[in-house]
C-alpha cells in the first residue's frame, strides 16, 4: 500500500501506461517550461530498471521521448504475462534503497534488522520514501530527510483511504 500510494497512485486501474498521469505531466511541464514532473507507472519503471533502457537509449544517443514510449510498450507487455502483485514483487526485488541496499528484503534487514514481511507501516513508509532518492535519502545518511520522505507517503497513503486520518496524523508524529 506505501509502494503504491507514494509511487503509483492508479497501480491497479492502468494496463502499464497512466494515460491521465502523462497528461498531467505533460500539462504540468509544459506550464513550468521545463520538465518538473514525470509519468511513469511502476511497471515502466520496472521496464527501465530490468532491461537497462535508459543505459542503452543514452548509448544511442536517443532522447527521453524514444525511451519513454520503448518503455511503455515493454510495460504493455508486461501487464499482459504477469499480474499486478507479481509485478510489484518484481519491482520491489530489484530496486535501490541506499546505502547499499538491493531489494526490499535487503533494506528490511539492513534498516530494521527484520523480514519484509514484519515491517510495520511506519517502517514501510520509510523505505517507499527512499525511492525517489536512494542516496540522499537513506535512514542512515539523512534520519531527517527520510522522515520527511515517509511523512509524504503517509499523507499519500491517507490520500488513497490506506490509513484513517487519525492513523496518518499518529504516524507522523513518530521519530
Amino acid at each position: 500500500n506505501a509502494l503504491v500510494a507514494g509511487e503509483d497512485q492508479r497501480y491497479f486501474e492502468h494496463d502499464g501506461v497512466d494515460r491521465v498521469g502523462i497528461a498531467r505531466a505533460v500539462y504540468l511541464n509544459f506550464r513550468a517550461g521545463r520538465q518538473t514532473q514525470g509519468a511513469s507507472t511502476l511497471t515502466q519503471q520496472l521496464a527501465r530498471n530490468a532491461f537497462h533502457l535508459k543505459e542503452d537509449a543514452d548509448k544511442r544517443g536517443e532522447g527521453g521521448l524514444e525511451r519513454k514510449a520503448v518503455e511503455a510498450f515493454l510495460a504493455l507487455r508486461i501487464e499482459k504475462a504477469y499480474s499486478k502483485y507479481e509485478i510489484l514483487e518484481f519491482y520491489l526485488n530489484r530496486i535501490p534503497f541506499g546505502s547499499g541496499y538491493y531489494g526490499i528484503r535487503s533494506a528490511s534487514l539492513g534498516y530494521f534488522g527484520k523480514e519484509p514481511s514484519d515491517l510495520t507501516t511506519l517502517e514501510c513508509a520509510s523505505l517507499v520514501g527512499c525511492i525517489k532518492n536512494p542516496t540522499r535519502i537513506s535512514p542512515l545518511n539523512s534520519l531527517e530527510e527520510n522522515k520527511k520522505a515517509r511523512n509524504q507517503v503517509l499523507r499519500r497513503m491517507m490520500a488513497e483511504g490506506f490509513l484513517s486520518a487519525s492513523e496518518g496524523e499518529k504516524l507522523q508524529l513518530e521519530a
